[in-house]
């Protein structure tokens, strides 16, 4: 149980405060989700109109056997694997799915694991080249159907473009493979809430002061002592 008010909780953790994986039943991290909908209708800021990814949009993509990559917010600083090392995509009826497996013992993945986990970045985008489209009218507005597209990668993100993606984190060990997931409804399934991560967050914050006060009120006693028995107390 934590030991802080749910106000304090959010204090402790809106910067991802580091805390046991383990705290919350993951021994083997890995990510999960939806990276791309089909057929959600959204705005592309950079070109200022409105789009839609066609159901199957990347599957030339995914057949040719290119490296595609997973980044963090689409920045190649924060590429942490590609489909030729642990990511792994799947296309369904609904969306683009993906796993991957994190590397224990990898600050930036663990601490990237710690911020889906307690749903700073809960969302996922998409990176690629459009090859084919075409145009449709939905309620007096021009939607660019994305047939085709060329995918190059897959963004962890604080906010996709295409609404109802989804990051979370799970525990690979013991788990079914994605494919089995997807088939049984179970993408999201047994995913670490961030309710369980903020309580663990908040935890590690409380062991974190606890032992720092104990330690400086044992070297405050060690301080007394020593001036007792040097006679200047």
């Amino acid at each position: 149980m934590s030991r802080f008010t749910g106000d304090m909780e959010f204090k402790f953790v809106r910067e991802a405060e580091r805390f046991d994986l383990r705290d919350v039943g993951v021994s083997a991290p890995a990510l999960q989700g939806y990276a791309c909908l089909w057929k959600k209708v959204h705005w592309y800021s950079r070109l200022r109109r409105w789009e839609a990814f066609a159901t199957g949009a990347f599957a030339a993509s995914l057949m040719s056997g290119k490296a595609i990559s997973a980044y963090t917010e689409h920045e190649e600083i924060g590429l942490f694997s590609t489909t030729a090392d642990r990511l792994e995509l799947i296309q369904d009826q609904w969306g683009l799915a993906f796993r991957v497996q994190l590397r224990k013992g990898d600050d930036h993945q663990e601490q990237l694991a710690r911020k889906v986990a307690i749903g700073e970045w809960s969302e996922v985008s998409v990176g690629y080249r459009t090859v084919r489209e075409h145009t449709v009218t939905i309620e007096g507005k021009t939607v660019h159907v994305l047939d085709e597209c060329d995918l190059s990668e897959i963004s962890i993100c604080k906010r996709g473009a295409v609404p109802g993606t989804s990051c979370r984190l799970i525990d690979a060990r013991g788990r079914k493979t994605l494919r089995e997931d997807l088939r049984g409804g179970n993408l999201l399934k047994g995913a670490v809430t961030a309710n369980a991560a903020r309580k663990a967050a908040c935890d590690q914050a409380f062991e974190n002061v606890k032992a720092s006060t104990e330690f400086m009120y044992d070297r405050l006693g060690a301080i007394v002592a020593d001036a007792r028995a040097a006679g200047l107390m």
